[in-house]
C-alpha cells in the first residue's frame, strides 16, 4: 500500500519539510537515491522490454481502466473490469479479448494485487497516482490536475491543500523508479503540456512560492519545461558541489557533430550551462578534426553551433601522450560557445589521429584502437593540467571537478585517469561518470584480440579484470566499472545493455533535445499555414494542416497516414529487422500507410 502521505498545512499555507529531509538536502537526497538503487536494483519502468509482441500496450490499456474504476469503486467485480477494459480496448483499435491474464499481468508487475474476495478479486497496490505513471496514463494526470487548478481558480475550499497534496503524491510517485529519473517523469509532464496556457499559469505559480515542493525534481523540471529558466538559486538548490568548480563532458564528437552524439554533446552542454550560470564551467573536449568522414573540411567557425576565438597555434602542448607504446605529442585549442562553454579541441601535429572526423584506418589514419587511446589519454592529460592550474590559483577554495566519459572512443578515459591518479593527484578527489549511448559502438575484441589491445594500451594488471566479460575486451564496460557513475541513454537501453556490466546500476539519463532545433521545419510549415499559431501549443487543426502540408512538399498523399524513420541507416536504429521488415512494411502499406524511410548511409556502419 501506499505510504501515508505527511499532514498539509492550512489552505493557502505551505507544506511542511523539515529542513533535513531528503527534499530540502541535497547529500540526503543522493544517500536516498543510492539507497533506493540498492533495495529497487532490478525494478524496472517499462513493461514489456525484450517481447516480440505488443501486449504491454494492450495491459498498459486494461491497467488505465482497471485503476480509474477501482479507484472509484474498490468492490468492483471482474465482470465490470473486463467489460471497462475491453471498452478502452476496442476505443483505441486493439482487440478486447484475454482480459484476465492481463489483469494478471498487472499483478506481476505490481501495479495491483489479488484478494481473497471472490467477487472483487482485485485491488490498487500503489496509489493512483504511482499507477497512472507506471501505466503512462497521461490522461488521467491531466484530469486530476485540470479538475484541480479549477478549483483553485474558483477558490474553493481547501482546494490549494488538495492542489498541494496531488502534487506531492505525483512528485514522490516520479520517484518510484530512481533508476529511470528523466522517463519516470515524463506522464506529468506530458499531462503538463496538454493544459492550456492559462491552466499551466496557475501551476507555475502554485509550485514557484511553494518551498515544500520546490525541491522535488518533478517540480524543478515542470517549471524549466513551463518557463524555460532556472531559479535563481538552481545551482545552489539542486547541484551545491558543483558551486565554484567545472564539469567536463568528453567525446569523440560534439561541435562538429558527424552524428547523433554530437548534437547530444551540444545540446546537453548548453542546458548545462544554463541551468549553473556563472557558478561553474562547462568545458567540451573533442577532437579537432580536420575533415568529416565524406572527405569535406571543417571550419569551427562556421558550423551551426560555432566554435569562436579558437586561434592557429595551441593554447597547451602535451608531450609524451603514449600510442600504442610510443609517446606523440597531442595540441589542445581553446574557444568557447555563444551560450558560455568552453570548448576544448585536441589534436595531434602529425594527423595520424584527428584528421578525418571516423576515418579509421583508410587515407593515412590510425586505427580506431590508436585513436581512442590517443584521445582519451590526451583528454585526461588535458583536464589535468587544467585543473592543476585551478588549484594552484584558487587554493582553499578550489573544488575539484565532475568529469563525463561519453561512449566507446571516450571510456578509457576513466581507467587512465586512475593510472594518473597514481603519479599526480590533482584530480584524486574528481567525480567520474560514464555515458554508454548505444549498442554497437562499444568497442569490443574478442578472445586474443582483447589481450593484445591490453598489451597495446600496456593496461595495469589491476584494470585488465574491468575489460573483460566472458571471452572478449568491453571498452565501454572499463569505464563503466571504474566510474563513481554511469548512465545509459533511455529506460529501454538500459534495460537492454545493464546485463553487460551486472554488478553496475546503470541510469537511464535520457538524451535531451533543442527544441528549436529539431522544430525547425514544422515551425517553418506553421508560420507558413497558420501565422497566428503558437507554435508551443498549436491546436489538432493547426497540426493537421502542417502534416498535410509536409507531405505535399514530399510528394506524399495528404490524406494518407505517414509512418517514418529518418536518422542514421544502421542495423540498431533503422529497424530493418525489427519494426521495418518488409513484411510489416508490406502489411503497413497494404492497411492504407505510407511507409517512408530517411536512411543517412554511414561510413563503417558495423562499428556505428
Amino acid at each position: 500500500m501506499p505510504a501515508q502521505e505527511a499532514p498539509l498545512a492550512p489552505a493557502g499555507g505551505p507544506l511542511p519539510a523539515k529542513p533535513t529531509s531528503p527534499a530540502k538536502n541535497p547529500a540526503l537526497r543522493a544517500h536516498a537515491l543510492q539507497t533506493a538503487l540498492d533495495a529497487g536494483r532490478g525494478a524496472q519502468l517499462l513493461d514489456g522490454v525484450g517481447e516480440a509482441s505488443a501486449e504491454w500496450a494492450r495491459a498498459s490499456l486494461v491497467g488505465s481502466a482497471a485503476v480509474r474504476m477501482l479507484s472509484k469503486d474498490p468492490t468492483t467485480t471482474l465482470m465490470r473490469l473486463e467489460l471497462g477494459a475491453r471498452k478502452l480496448l476496442e476505443q483505441h483499435g486493439l482487440p478486447g479479448n484475454g482480459v484476465p491474464k492481463l489483469l494478471d499481468r498487472l499483478v506481476a508487475v505490481g501495479v495491483l494485487t489479488k484478494t481473497a474476495s471472490g467477487s472483487a478479486p482485485y485491488a490498487l497496490a500503489v496509489s493512483g497516482e504511482e499507477a497512472a505513471f507506471h501505466l503512462g496514463d497521461v490522461a488521467a494526470l491531466r484530469t486530476s490536475l485540470a479538475a484541480a487548478l479549477k478549483d483553485v481558480s474558483a477558490n474553493a475550499p481547501q482546494a490549494q491543500v488538495r492542489l498541494q497534496s496531488l502534487l506531492l503524491r505525483c512528485a514522490r510517485a516520479s520517484e518510484s523508479w530512481p533508476r529511470y529519473p528523466v522517463e519516470a517523469r515524463w506522464p506529468f509532464l506530458k499531462a503538463v503540456a496538454l493544459l492550456d496556457k492559462r491552466e499551466q499559469s496557475l501551476l507555475c505559480d502554485v509550485l514557484a512560492k511553494d518551498p515544500g515542493l520546490r525541491h522535488f525534481p518533478l517540480v524543478d523540471t515542470t517549471l524549466l519545461m513551463i518557463t524555460g529558466r532556472p531559479a535563481d538559486n538552481w545551482v545552489k538548490q539542486y547541484a551545491p558541489r558543483l558551486a565554484g568548480s567545472a564539469v567536463y563532458t568528453v567525446g569523440a564528437e560534439g561541435w562538429f557533430a558527424a552524428g547523433g552524439l554530437g548534437r547530444v554533446q551540444q545540446y546537453h552542454a548548453s542546458a548545462m550551462k544554463q541551468l549553473v550560470g556563472a557558478k561553474a564551467r562547462i568545458v567540451t573536449v573533442e577532437p579537432y578534426y580536420q575533415q568529416s568522414a565524406q572527405g569535406g573540411a571543417i571550419d569551427y567557425a562556421k558550423l551551426p553551433a560555432p566554435v569562436l576565438g579558437l586561434k592557429k597555434t595551441p593554447n597547451i602542448t602535451m608531450k609524451n601522450i603514449m600510442v600504442n607504446g610510443q609517446p606523440v605529442t597531442a595540441e589542445a585549442y581553446q574557444g568557447t560557445t555563444a551560450d558560455g562553454v568552453e570548448a576544448w579541441l585536441i589534436k595531434d601535429p602529425a594527423g595520424r589521429n584527428t584528421k578525418t572526423c571516423y576515418g579509421y584506418d583508410r587515407d593515412g589514419q590510425s586505427s580506431w584502437e590508436d585513436f581512442t587511446e590517443f584521445f582519451s589519454r590526451a583528454s585526461a592529460e588535458l583536464i589535468r593540467t587544467l585543473e592543476a592550474k585551478e588549484q594552484a590559483a584558487k587554493g582553499a577554495k578550489y573544488m575539484p571537478p565532475a568529469i563525463i566519459a561519453n561512449d566507446g572512443q571516450a571510456a578509457p578515459v576513466i581507467p587512465f585517469l586512475q593510472e594518473l591518479e597514481k603519479r599526480d593527484a590533482t584530480l584524486k578527489d574528481a567525480a567520474t561518470w560514464m555515458v554508454t549511448h548505444t549498442y554497437k559502438n562499444r568497442g569490443v575484441f574478442h578472445g586474443s584480440a582483447g589481450d593484445a589491445l591490453m598489451a597495446r594500451w600496456q593496461i595495469p594488471n589491476e584494470l585488465r579484470a574491468s575489460f573483460w566479460r566472458v571471452a572478449e575486451a568491453d571498452v565501454s564496460s572499463s569505464g563503466v566499472r571504474n566510474a563513481d557513475g554511469s548512465s545509459g541513454v533511455s529506460a529501454v537501453h538500459v534495460d537492454e545493455v545493464n546485463y553487460i556490466d551486472p554488478n553496475q546500476s546503470l541510469i537511464a539519463i535520457t538524451n535531451g533535445d533543442r527544441r528549436e532545433t529539431s522544430s525547425e521545419v514544422y515551425r517553418k510549415i506553421l508560420s507558413e499555414v497558420a501565422p497566428a499559431a503558437d507554435p508551443d501549443a498549436p491546436t489538432a487543426a493547426e497540426i493537421t494542416l502542417v502534416k498535410r502540408q509536409a507531405k505535399k512538399s514530399l510528394g506524399l498523399n495528404p490524406d494518407q497516414p505517414v509512418i517514418s524513420y529518418s536518422g542514421r541507416l544502421v542495423d540498431e536504429k533503422a529497424g530493418r529487422e525489427r519494426a521495418f521488415t518488409d513484411e510489416n512494411i508490406l502489411a503497413l502499406v497494404a492497411a492504407g500507410a505510407q511507409v517512408v524511410l530517411y536512411g543517412n548511409s554511414w561510413p563503417g556502419a558495423s562499428r556505428a
